[in-house]
């Protein structure tokens, strides 16, 4: 009897090994592991240098060195029958020189037409109250006693070309009178002091 399930057994365990067999026999599909990736790394770097140096030196020079140097010469050679005054203005004066000149006169009261020498006439001369003035002329031409007279034209007076204005310009003569001729010795007509042109004349001033 023992026999009977000894065989009984062996029967089942092999029954159950041959139907296990079919369960193990499965379809391993390995699908292999396509590694797809493709490097693709393309270095495109295009490295351009345009650097155009346009640099253009445009320094002109224009310096342009005009010499309008006008150089005027004075004569300063000597004065052929020279005659000289020292000329003065009174404490007072404020006035703005512009022109002084020489005149010649026959008597003292400037009576008649002034002789005006060839030198003499000078432009804004530098003179003040505190400040003489040299008056260096020649002789005119003349001979014989002369008054020489002086007269200053300021600022807001006459011309050489007019008379002087009264109440503006200024005027004097030497207290004495010069000799003039054909000596070249120098002449000394002394010292003049200018006075205010007075508003009306009579004849002219005394300075006498």
């Amino acid at each position: 009897m023992l026999n009977f399930y000894l065989k009984t057994l062996v029967y089942a365990i092999l029954l159950l090994l041959i139907c296990l067999v079919p369960l193990s026999c499965g379809n391993d599909d390995d699908t292999a592991d396509t590694d797809s990736s493709t490097a693709s790394d393309t270095d495109t770097d295009t490295d351009t240098d345009t650097d155009t140096d346009t640099d253009t030196d445009t320094d002109t020079d224009t310096d342009t060195d005009t010499d309008t140097d006008t150089d005027t010469d004075t004569d300063t050679s000597p004065i052929t029958h020279s005659v000289v005054a020292t000329v003065t203005v009174p404490p007072e004066f404020a006035a703005v020189p512009q022109m002084i000149a020489p005149a010649y006169f026959m008597t003292p009261t400037m009576e008649g037409n002034p002789i005006i020498p060839n030198i003499g006439i000078t432009m804004a001369p530098e003179i003040g109250p505190d400040k003489p003035f040299t008056m260096n002329t020649d002789n005119a031409g003349l001979t014989g006693q002369y008054y020489m007279a002086i007269v200053l034209f300021v600022e807001g007076g006459g011309m050489i070309e007019q008379n002087p204005v009264p109440g503006v310009d200024y005027i004097g003569m030497a207290p004495l009178p010069v000799t003039l001729g054909a000596s070249t010795a120098e002449v000394n007509a002394g010292t003049i002091m200018l006075f205010l042109m007075p508003e009306e004349t009579d004849g002219g001033p005394d300075a006498g």
